[in-house]
């Protein structure tokens, strides 16, 4: 803490914010009536010290008065500080002992120091009368843009204060009125007040770096400045509390460091100190470790500390309002209120926020049903960045297909898997499709399989049937058999078509079989279709010699659907097919009878071309 006397004799004192330009950077003040004419003899026996012999025959005529001052403004909670008055008895009255001039630590900032406490360095300041006068003439000749303030900062830096060799970086990054900029002396001056663990200069290094503002960006080494000023700095908690979010936002981006959410909470807890966290960016970062947290407890923690932020945040920030508006759909860190929530995601909708229109307005979508208009396109993009799980898994399948976007199946990939760990079921199957198949990197049935069960459990019908090819036989190949039936997936209603004709892992039951098969058939499956031509065929055209008494009991499809099956059969090139379609056109089943295109339909079954049939 420095302190200035004003014209009117108040006391001006100073943080480690960096000044603005209008030369009165600091305006906190306290009245003291006496400390003008003090301070201006501090720094006149700074310039002309006196003789030990004559110290020594001159009584000390200097009384201290230590008194409770408060200080404050409007914006800051009012603190109280000691100040010490030295009261001139005497014109022979001078400051006795005063210090030997200290050298200046060039320590690098790299290299690690244990880091004195706020306490030290305030007495060790207090008690450096020439570094501070000094440093306040500095001031004083600076707010009247006098560039002789300049030699003042340099002989107070010089006597290791440590704000004026700050100021010293400032001025010169700056280039204040009579100074040219020059960048490299101003990093220079910086990070001598670093070695000293100056919050103000750490603060300014660390975003000259993350910037590359007249520097080769290195956001490693702001990052290290950010951490230095959070673990060792001293002087305004304002600043290290700054330093702790731009360090946790840096975890949480990668940027500088390796990413961590943990770390990055670690240090958003230290900048919620003394400071408000920004409301999208630290709500994320607790709402997205708390989805990664195993034990309950903690997660319910970081859900509440998520929910606070939002809230103070969303009047602000539609982004805190819709985030807020999904944790009331899932009862995360609020209790449960889709109505509640319902009325936030609208809200941030009508404020233009893409990932909450997409919410309102964009339907659930499976990949065929994926528009690839660009305001489509934009608004699944925006809210799968926002971590929207339905919106990452249709981003996945639009760089997957190529749909509205640049075909990539490695990126595709990626977004699979971010929805996938938010349990997205139609990821979780999709990204199982991929590892096995090989899709966008190499193969894994290992993991392939893990994805499946996952979204299986979720009563995921296409995973059902994955998982139950895997058992193939068995109750368990039953079960999820079953369930992907009842999805409608006919892979799974013929397979368990064909169980229940066979009497295999179940009891033989026709009348299941045949609904199972006619499932299937009615959605085009092929081999369903086939499997009913064959059945109802054997009966139609039985002979004397052929028993098909076990296939009386079969419950068989109308004879329009045996016409339309035979139909979509022989339109695939299915040989088989094109033979019972010529049959349905021969014996009038399902459609009125008729020789020639039965000729032609025989005819293309055996390989006879139509006009050779016809002879």
């Amino acid at each position: 803490m420095n302190f200035i006397v004003t014209k009117n004799c108040r006391i001006r004192y100073y943080s480690s914010r960096s000044p603005s330009k209008n030369m009165n950077p600091y305006p906190h003040t306290v009245f003291s009536p006496s400390i003008a004419f003090v301070l201006a003899a501090l720094a006149a026996s700074a310039a002309c010290p006196v003789a030990k012999a004559e110290k020594a025959s001159v009584a000390p005529r200097i009384a201290k008065i230590q008194q409770d001052v408060i200080i404050g403004d409007s914006k800051r909670k009012p603190s109280v500080v000691k100040s010490t008055t030295l009261i001139l008895t005497g014109p022979e009255a001078r400051i006795q002992n005063p210090p030997e001039p200290v050298a200046v630590d060039t320590t690098p900032v790299e290299k690690k120091q244990a880091a004195p406490s706020d306490v030290d360095v305030m007495a060790s300041e207090d008690g450096n009368f020439v570094a501070k006068s000094q440093f306040e003439m500095g001031e004083l000749l600076r707010s009247q843009h006098n560039p002789e303030a300049i030699g003042w900062y340099e002989k107070a830096g010089a006597n290791g204060h440590a704000f004026a060799l700050y100021m010293l970086g400032y001025i010169y990054q700056s280039g204040e009125p009579g100074t040219e900029k020059d960048l490299p002396l101003a990093i220079e001056y910086y990070r001598k007040a670093a070695a000293k663990r100056h919050l103000g200069a750490l603060d300014a290094l660390a975003r000259i770096y993350e910037t590359g503002d007249g520097v080769e960006k290195n956001p490693a080494k702001a990052a290290e400045y950010c951490r230095i000023g959070v673990e060792e700095g001293v002087g305004c908690p304002g600043t290290k509390a700054v330093l702790a979010q731009k360090l946790s936002r840096m975890y949480a981006e990668g940027q500088g460091v390796p990413k961590s959410l943990r770390k990055a909470v670690f240090y958003a807890d230290k900048g919620s100190d003394g400071a408000d966290l920004e409301g999208k960016l630290f709500g994320d970062i607790y709402r997205l470790q708390a989805e990664a947290e195993s034990d309950p407890e903690k997660a319910n923690a970081l859900y509440a500390k998520a929910t606070k932020i939002y809230t103070d945040a969303q009047d602000e920030k539609p982004a805190a309002r819709y985030q807020l508006g999904r944790l009331y759909a899932t009862g995360r860190g609020v209790p449960a209120d889709a109505d509640k929530s319902a009325q936030l995601i609208k809200e941030a909708a009508d404020l233009g926020y893409l990932p909450a229109k997409f919410e309102v307005e964009h339907p659930t979508a499976k990949a065929l049903g994926i528009s690839s208009d660009q305001a489509s396109v934009d608004m699944v993009r925006a809210a799968a960045e926002a971590a929207q799980p339905q919106a990452q898994y249709e981003l996945g399948t639009m760089l997957l297909s190529g749909i509205g976007v640049e075909k990539n199946p490695g990126e595709a990939m990626k977004w699979y898997r971010l929805a996938a760990k938010q349990n997205n079921a139609d990821a979780q199957y999709a990204l199982g499709k991929m590892l096995a198949e090989g899709i966008g990197g190499k193969r894994d049935k290992d993991g392939a399989c893990e994805y499946f069960k996952k979204a299986a459990e979720q009563k995921h019908p296409e995973a059902a049937f994955e998982v139950a090819k895997i058992y193939e036989s068995g109750d368990k190949a039953v079960a999820f058999y079953t369930e992907a039936a009842e999805g409608g997936v006919a892979g799974a209603q013929y397979a368990l078509g064909k169980m229940f004709a066979a009497g295999k892992s179940v009891p033989v039951d026709l009348v299941k079989s045949s609904k199972y098969y006619r499932a299937a058939a009615d959605q085009g499956d092929l081999k369903a279709q086939l499997t009913l031509l064959k059945i109802f065929f054997r009966i139609h055209n039985r002979t004397d010699v052929e028993d098909v008494q076990a296939l009386m009991a079969f419950p068989r499809p109308a004879p329009g659907d045996i016409f339309k099956y035979a139909q979509n059969a022989a339109e695939n090139s299915e040989p088989l097919g094109q033979y019972y379609l010529g049959l349905c056109y021969s014996n009038g089943i399902g459609v009125e009878k008729n020789p020639s295109e039965a000729i032609a339909w025989l005819g293309k079954a055996s390989g006879i071309k139509a006009a050779e049939a016809a002879r």
